[in-house]
């Protein structure tokens, strides 16, 4: 067996033969989110993709609730980590850009779980104004880089690193909640790691090109007609994932969890990678930005490992969390479904990003803010309104990279009943327009 997965193996046995959980309140006395920013699941290797991209999260995966269809709030990263932590929806909490702010009577997950006696903690690898607006209240201690360090970001390693020398220091028995970001995915740094170029041996760069023409249906005119174009965007992405999945490994190794742990990997927004013409997120809200990895795991066994397919926004997320740890034995499936999205459907949006944002995602076209994009995602359908009024239609069960609208030949009945759940979604938020 190959030495790193002999090592992945004894990394996820960690915690088999622990304890009974810390006695308290909480069901779970040690909760960590992890949102792994760009991370797309067509990219994981439990997907199929040929590269050794993600064999921790693949491991982990396996003892998870694993969430196939599972909906990010929104593409940007302040946006949907802002719904995460607050349940509300972009249009809701207005946190669209950089100049917003949440409003200081939002209850946070994070003061919610401050009021059940847990210790909170963040830490986030990109340098953003988190306090400023708001996203960081609620946490006790809250990590990011610094105002004179050389990057707006800083490696996941680096974060993992800082996260673990924290936790060394703190009380045994406390319980704790402990939110961590990582944006290699997104925020490529060179030198690429050791761990990244691993991920880029063993594939053909033309198999590789082949499997994303054809799998992933990514529309070849957008790199020019130029394979190199398409590889140096796809190796850097792949080389940045590895990366950032090498740095999850070492926080579980690091954490010992066992039981009466919960961790949640997920991410606010998925990646273009050249979909719909667009390399980045921020811009759009098709299946590539919006449909996220969702992994639930217990490494007590709490919560017994199994894939489901229901679809889940996380709009809800927070308000499962809570139930949890409060002691609640329901399906996950149910808890992911008691908010007014349902475990029926997703509600997305993506707003404006406001007069003093550029938009630049697409490769070196910086180009006009489309404004703002709402949409309703079912089991099989996908409807997606965009802020001139005109409508697109998917068939994402078929048709999950959305390269037919189908508008003008779906059943009449179906369109009325999505676009009167959309107008169902805007209205009980207040949000119609």
């Amino acid at each position: 067996m190959a030495a790193w997965a002999c090592a992945l193996l004894a990394v996820l046995s960690l915690g088999c033969d622990a304890g009974a959980p810390a006695q308290g309140a909480t069901r779970f006395p040690t909760l960590v989110l992890v949102g792994i920013d760009g991370m797309r699941g067509d990219h994981l290797g439990r997907s199929g993709y040929p590269r050794a991209t993600t064999p921790f999260i693949d491991a982990l995966a396996e003892r998870s609730v694993a969430f196939e269809r599972a909906y990010a709030a929104s593409s940007r990263s302040l946006t949907s980590y802002a719904s995460l932590l607050t349940g509300l929806a972009p249009g809701e909490h207005r946190l669209w850009h950089e100049q917003a702010r949440l409003a200081p009577t939002l209850p946070t997950l994070a003061e919610q779980l401050q009021e059940r006696g847990y210790s909170t903690a963040a830490f986030v690898s990109t340098r953003r104004a988190w306090r400023a607006r708001g996203v960081a209240r609620g946490f006790q201690h809250f990590s990011a880089p610094g105002p004179l360090y050389e990057a707006r970001y800083r490696r996941g390693g680096e974060t993992v690193d800082e996260a673990l020398a924290w936790l060394e220091a703190q009380p045994q028995g406390q319980p704790l909640f402990l939110w961590i970001q990582l944006v290699d995915p997104t925020k490529p740094l060179n030198p690429l790691p050791d761990a990244g170029a691993q991920a880029l041996a063993g594939v053909t760069a033309e198999d590789l090109i082949a499997y994303k023409l054809e799998r992933h249906r990514v529309p070849f005119g957008y790199f020019g007609y130029e394979n190199l174009n398409m590889l140096r965007l796809v190796n850097r992405y792949d080389g940045e994932l590895r990366a950032a999945d090498d740095a999850l490994s070492r926080l579980y190794a690091g954490m010992g969890s066992g039981a009466g742990a919960l961790w949640v990997v997920t991410s606010p927004h998925g990646m273009g990678l050249g979909n719909h013409l667009w390399d980045g997120a921020a811009r759009q809200i098709y299946e590539t930005q919006v449909r996220v990895p969702l992994f639930v795991h217990t490494p007590g066994g709490e919560l017994p490992a199994r894939s489901s397919d229901v679809v889940v926004s996380q709009l809800d997320l927070g308000a499962a969390l809570l139930a949890l740890v409060d002691g609640s034995n329901e399906p996950l499936e149910d808890l992911l479904g008691a908010g007014r999205t349902a475990s029926r459907g997703a509600f997305v949006q993506r707003g404006a990003l406001g007069p003093l944002a550029r938009d630049t995602g697409r490769i070196g076209r910086p180009v006009a803010d489309p404004g703002q994009q709402d949409a309703w995602v079912e089991a099989r359908w996908k409807l997606l309104r965009h802020s001139d009024g005109h409508e697109q239609l998917f068939d994402v069960a078929a048709d999950p990279y959305e390269t037919r609208d189908r508008l003008d030949d779906a059943p009449t009945e179906e369109i009325d009943r999505l676009r009167a759940a959309l107008a169902a979604q805007l209205g009980s938020r207040g949000l119609d327009r």
